[in-house]
């Protein structure tokens, strides 16, 4: 890993622990017993962090998000599994599943292709292979995968169906 890099995975592994300190007290949302404003506003960007982490977008060395922040992964678990999210974002979309968003991940590398096309092949394309289900080192084709192009186009939509 070079220092850009490693400087990232310290700032995550920074933030993820401001999360584990304030979870720490054993209440299940940030907020109490109950999930308030601050849970609402906040668990869709960890959701989103959760599944860069997992796709290989982002990473946090050589450990897992669980491994890293246990009681996030756990409040981030007791969200998935609400009634609300279910209704909100769709079944299977949690994480004790152990499958990634592919529409949350399409979402965002299509964003990531468009900014920074060099990143296509190389960061891109194996992660939504991996989020589909297939294995990181194949070769994808940029059409497979659901962007349109192999180039820095990408899909134009961003309304997330996949």
């Amino acid at each position: 890993a070079g220092e850009c890099e490693r400087a990232l995975q310290a700032k995550a592994r920074e933030i993820l622990g401001r999360w584990e300190a304030a979870l720490a007290g054993g209440r299940p949302f940030l907020c109490g017993d109950r999930p308030g404003l601050m849970d609402c506003r906040l668990v869709t960007k960890l959701y989103l962090a959760y599944q860069l982490v997992g796709s290989g977008l982002a990473n946090l060395g050589s450990a897992s998000f669980d491994e890293v922040a246990p009681l996030t992964y756990a409040y981030l678990d007791r969200w998935t599994r609400r009634e609300a999210w279910v209704k909100a974002y769709g079944p299977g979309r949690g994480v004790s599943n152990g499958q990634l968003d592919v529409v949350t991940l399409r979402t965002t590398c299509n964003k990531f292709s468009k900014m920074c096309p060099e990143l296509l092949t190389p960061l891109i394309l194996p992660a939504l292979a991996k989020a589909r289900g297939g294995l990181v080192g194949d070769v994808v084709d940029a059409k497979a995968v659901g962007l349109e192009s192999g180039g820095a186009g990408g899909s134009s939509s961003d309304d997330g169906k996949a």
